[in-house]
């Protein structure tokens, strides 16, 4: 919640924002390979909630900008570093 309200603040992201979205693309990723090893193929019937799951699970990346992107900008923002070519 913190990180919406400084968003609603107008003040610019903070560290841990670029953290969270790192953290939270990874676990979205993770629990949609999780539903597709337990129920396999045959579970994602179109529009079940393991499908909409699957679904999330591949835009959770696109919506936070992809996973490289946050990984970049935390190795920038959060830890210093120089930005790479």
């Amino acid at each position: 919640m913190k990180v919406a309200d400084e968003r609603v603040k107008g003040r610019p992201d903070s560290p841990v924002a670029y953290v969270y979205r790192v953290a939270s693309i990874r676990a979205e990723r993770l629990v949609m390979e999780l539903g597709i090893e337990l129920l396999g193929p045959d579970g994602l019937v179109d529009d079940s909630p393991a499908d909409r799951m699957v679904r999330w699970g591949l835009t959770a990346g696109v919506a936070g900008g992809s996973a490289e992107m946050q990984y970049n900008t935390v190795a920038r923002v959060v830890l210093g570093l120089p930005r790479t070519a």
